[in-house]
């Protein structure tokens, strides 16, 4: 049994109004909506530790060059790229999925000899997994006893 708090029952009801919920649940149908709230059709940026060798095996050879070669020539002059290639160079990897990551990314993005939009992408795309509604709403999975507590 989960039980959600105030501020997640009015985040699931304000997710809720949407019509086709709203003309399952007036048909009787709430296992329906159960249902589409769990389906995982979905995607969004989730935990995920990888190394250096993932991003090899993911992106392939020469994007892995590049976005190696971009980390270790800026993590010289900032402790935080340093401590993230570290990570990546160590057994257990860093979280690419994290929002200090993804904001990590965008920023080396910005610079002038940072990513390209492309890797930019690649790399923040590797955190992204199947997600329901709820994933989406950080909820956790829905029951039919939650729509009742609503």
């Amino acid at each position: 049994m989960s039980t959600l708090t105030d501020a997640q029952k009015d985040t699931l009801r304000a997710h809720l109004a949407d019509q086709k919920y709203q003309t399952l649940l007036n048909e009787g149908k709430p296992g329906h909506v159960v249902d589409l709230l769990n389906d995982k059709s979905g995607s969004t940026n989730q935990e995920r530790w990888v190394t250096s060798l993932t991003i090899m095996a993911e992106l392939g050879v020469n994007p892995y060059r590049s976005i190696m070669d971009k980390l270790d020539t800026i993590a010289v002059g900032d402790v935080a790229v340093r401590d993230f290639v570290a990570r990546l160079r160590s057994q257990a990897g860093a979280d690419i999925g994290h929002a200090n990551t993804l904001d990590m990314i965008d920023q080396l993005a910005a610079l002038q000899d940072g990513f390209t939009a492309e890797e930019a992408v690649a790399l923040k795309s590797m955190s992204l997994l199947p997600a329901s509604p709820m994933d989406e709403m950080g909820l956790p999975p829905a029951t039919g006893e939650m729509l009742r507590d609503l």
